[in-house]
């Protein structure tokens, strides 16, 4: 069987899920769908959930703005 990895299943905690148990069914089939072994990876997951979330940008976009300012 299949098993999610900790990076998996942190990345699957921490998506807001817009879409909800839909975006969730789809997620996990996706990565179902394209693993080619037995763990289950972030890399496995569609492309926007790939994506690693920048928790500094808002602060940088910010700086911006305000030396724009």
């Amino acid at each position: 069987g299949l098993q999610p990895s900790p990076d998996f299943l942190a990345r699957l905690a921490t998506w807001d899920w817009p879409g909800h148990v839909r975006e969730l069914k789809n997620a996990l089939e996706h990565a179902v769908s394209v693993t080619p072994g037995p763990l289950l990876l972030p890399a496995h997951l569609p492309a926007p959930m790939r994506a690693t979330k920048d928790s500094a940008a808002p602060a940088r976009r910010l700086d911006s703005a305000l030396a724009a300012w």
